[in-house]
């Protein structure tokens, strides 16, 4: 940043990356609190929830930032906040949240394991609905959650990001032409991680032939105003006005009757990520 040199990156999901005002720094991936502002979004708009509690573990204060940001703006209320930093804290958290008669909890944490018993902690003290906020965990967490869980899981949410790559409409030929190089050292699959980079990479490349230019200041311009961009993830509608990328790549998944079903991806709430992120 000091040098003007833009930057796009593929993997850094950590919220204040582009909090800190630099003016050059774009990501492809979704921010860790993507899937915080889906939940909040959905329990209101969609569930018409008037009131949530809002519990954390350690550490990940920022999500539960934005789903409280994110549910008040929508008129909605926080019956109260807590911070967890053990399991063992969970029925004193649970039982003092009980009583103020929530629609829904909302949980954030990475640890699946955790966050499964936190369900069923809450729900054998009447708390019916569990919004958890996955992180970074894609559906490789939902089994392991339903497992710790167990009957409590019924009508809980998960909200999980970044995109699958069964979603991504450019990942078998990104794949197919990976696999045809032939990278040994570097696994058998693109992956993820790989059509994200991929994706970045053509994005700043697009940019260079746009402005050009070398001119580090004409290149910064021209992924700014990226837009539209059809890649390997799906279409880019653009950055916004911090360097985070639009659509926020995220998707609910709810469990009933025993699986989990994807209650909508993160198109049906674009318009209002968009609003909520710039």
């Amino acid at each position: 940043n000091a040098a003007g040199v833009p930057m796009v990156s593929p993997s850094s999901t950590a919220i204040a990356l582009t909090e800190q005002g630099y003016t050059t720094t774009f990501r492809v991936i979704p921010k860790d609190d993507a899937e915080a502002v889906l939940l909040a979004t959905h329990f209101r708009q969609s569930l018409e929830m008037d009131a949530v509690a809002l519990v954390e573990w350690g550490g990940w204060e920022g999500s539960t930032d934005t789903f409280s940001n994110t549910f008040t703006s929508l008129g909605g209320s926080i019956t109260s906040r807590s911070t967890v930093n053990s399991t063992d804290d969970y029925t004193a958290t649970l039982t003092a949240i009980s009583g103020e008669s929530p629609d829904a909890t909302f949980y954030v944490d990475n640890d699946a394991n955790n966050a499964g018993f936190f369900s069923s902690v809450a729900h054998n003290l009447g708390l019916s609905i569990i919004g958890w906020d996955a992180v970074l965990g894609d559906e490789s967490v939902l089994g392991v959650y339903a497992t710790a869980a167990g009957s409590a899981a019924e009508g809980d949410y998960a909200g999980l990001n970044p995109r699958r790559t069964q979603d991504m409409p450019g990942y078998d030929t990104l794949n197919a032409d990976y696999q045809a190089a032939g990278f040994p050292n570097y696994g058998d699959e693109a992956g993820m991680w790989g059509a994200f980079a991929y994706d970045a990479a053509r994005i700043i490349i697009a940019a260079i032939d746009r402005a050009d230019s070398a001119d580090p200041a004409a290149i910064r311009d021209e992924i700014a105003a990226t837009a539209d961009y059809d890649g390997v993830v799906g279409t880019y509608e653009g950055f916004d006005a911090n360097g985070d990328v639009m659509p926020q790549w995220s998707w609910l998944e709810r469990y009933q009757n025993g699986e989990w079903v994807m209650v909508y991806p993160y198109k049906v709430f674009l318009p209002l990520v968009l609003n909520n992120f710039q």
